[in-house]
């Protein structure tokens, strides 16, 4: 290969790399949630099917998920299995209100990681769709609006309507 052939080729691979971390850094984007970048603008295929017929999976287009204050950001990128629809998994997680106030830190407590299955409703719908396309090892930033998380209802040590921030680790997927 010729010498100007291997600068160009070099050229192309950064300009590529750069453009993936630029769309990462834009979007939120994982492995998963890169192709919905490319098609559509949702992440509806990720998570069609993943939360049951009381779902609607338009309303989980990314546009639409911004638009009502649903942000995801990754932080650290996995190298584990993947957080699928109905897998059970395993976090650790940092919460906060919106406005800054600490609720709750699984690590510091020193409890054990919290566990759920992906979709079954046993845990707030923010966490769900959040969690979806992690990869064990990852940690994510979530700010999820009150309509994902608690609404109006009355939770100890977080003000009625208020949007939640989380610090999420996948420990384990299962």
């Amino acid at each position: 290969m010729h010498h100007k052939s291997k600068l160009y080729l070099w050229t192309f691979a950064l300009l590529l790399s750069a453009t993936v971390l630029y769309v990462q850094a834009q979007f939120g984007a994982t492995n998963t949630a890169v192709l919905g970048i490319f098609s559509p603008s949702s992440i509806t295929a990720s998570v069609a099917g993943a939360f049951g017929p009381e779902f609607e999976p338009g309303i989980f287009e990314r546009d639409t998920l911004q638009e009502e204050g649903f942000h995801i950001r990754d932080v650290r990128y996995g190298k584990g299995k993947e957080a699928v629809s109905r897998a059970d998994v395993a976090i650790h997680y940092k919460l906060e209100t919106v406005s800054g106030t600490p609720v709750r830190d699984t690590r510091a407590a020193g409890d054990e990681p919290y566990t759920f299955v992906i979709g079954s409703g046993n845990t707030i719908k923010g966490m769900s769709i959040g969690v979806l396309g992690m990869r064990e090892g990852g940690t994510r930033t979530l700010v999820i609006p009150p309509q994902y998380a608690y609404g109006e209802e009355v939770v100890p040590g977080i003000p009625q309507g208020e949007a939640l921030v989380f610090t999420v680790s996948l420990v384990s997927v299962k």
